[in-house]
Parts: C-alpha cells; structure tokens; sequence
C-alpha cells in the first residue's frame, strides 16, 4: 500500500509502485528525495503518463542504505516508477521506502567549486557560466546533467566515459552529479 501525504507531498511504500506527482505533465524540473532501508535498494525512473501512452525516461537515482538520494524529475514528466532492487541473490530486504518532492531552496546552491562523494544535486541560481568537473571512480563515470529551472530538454555537460571536462550553464536551474567515489565541481 502507498501511503501519500498532501500536506508534504511525500510518499512511502514497500514494494515497486508507480507515483503521480502532478495530474497534467510539470512545466518545470521537480525535485525529489528517497529514502530505503539499511537492507533495501530502491531505483527511480521519471514516466510521462498520458491517456494514450506511458513514456519511461532514463535512471534518475538509487538509495543504498539509509542515505538519502536526491534526484530532478525532468520537466514533461508527471509521474516516478520506485522499483526494488536486489543485489546478487539476496531477497531484496525488509525495509520501506519514502520519497518526498523537495523545493528547490531545500538543496545547495552551486558556486565556486564544491567537491563529494556519492550521487548530488544543486540548485544554481547564476546567469550563464561556464563549469568544470573531476571524477575520481574506478568505475566509469556517469552524465553530469542540467535542468532548466524554466524547463526545457535535459542538457548532458558531460558523456559516460568522460572523467574531466568543461560544459556550459545557460542560467538558473538544477544541476545534478553522478555517483561515484569523488568529484569536484567548478562553476567559473
């Protein structure tokens, strides 16, 4: 059973479900958290829901343990897919998730040069500028990925198998740092 609370806009569950988070697909990027357990992993997916068609959008995030994971719902799409993961041959856990919208206030702000581990997202409220990344993985890395506060088509800054480079932020909007060990980020 989904448990939904209108006041907060958060939902909970324990196996896979399919979320609405807006009736008509959203103008704007949407800000997410989700939470599992410490035995559970959980995977999200944005879906562009119509009478006509559902429409799946690529993996926005997942949770490992209970650190929260934070992701940008791409605008045009009104709806998340939280699937149940289970690493190897376990059974998958015994934990619940919990996934809120978040306002954008709610994350950093992206200036200067900021550095982590693990997947991010920041709110970056400049004009234009131009920015940098490192990732320091072992594995390859994944797309760094900017939203249009306005809305508007995703824009990659970087590909897959990049693990340095340069992109472009053409204004306010959400940028969005993928998984792994270590990266440094630079708006310049």
């Amino acid at each position: 059973m989904v448990n939904r609370d209108e006041a907060r806009a958060t939902w909970s569950g324990w196996r896979s479900r399919e979320i609405e988070i807006a009736e008509h697909a959203p103008d704007r990027p949407v800000p997410v958290e989700i939470t599992g357990g410490w035995t559970s992993n959980f995977q999200i997916f944005p879906l562009r829901k119509t009478s006509r068609e559902i429409v799946t959008g690529g993996e926005l995030g997942w949770t490992r343990g209970v650190r929260p994971a934070r992701a940008v719902v791409p605008a045009g799409f009104n709806a998340l897919r939280v699937v149940r993961r289970c690493p190897g041959r376990s059974v998958g856990g015994v934990a619940r998730w919990r996934l809120s919208v978040l306002s954008g206030e709610e994350l950093p702000l992206l200036a200067g040069e900021v550095s982590g581990s693990g997947a991010a997202v920041f709110r970056y409220e400049g004009g234009p500028a131009g920015v940098s990344f490192d990732f320091h993985s072992e594995i390859t890395a994944n797309a760094l990925v900017f939203n249009r506060a306005t809305g508007g088509e995703v824009i990659r800054l970087s590909r897959h198998s990049e693990f340095k480079g340069v992109g472009r932020l053409p204004g306010a909007g959400f940028l969005s740092v993928p998984d792994c060990r270590r990266w440094a980020v630079k708006v310049f």
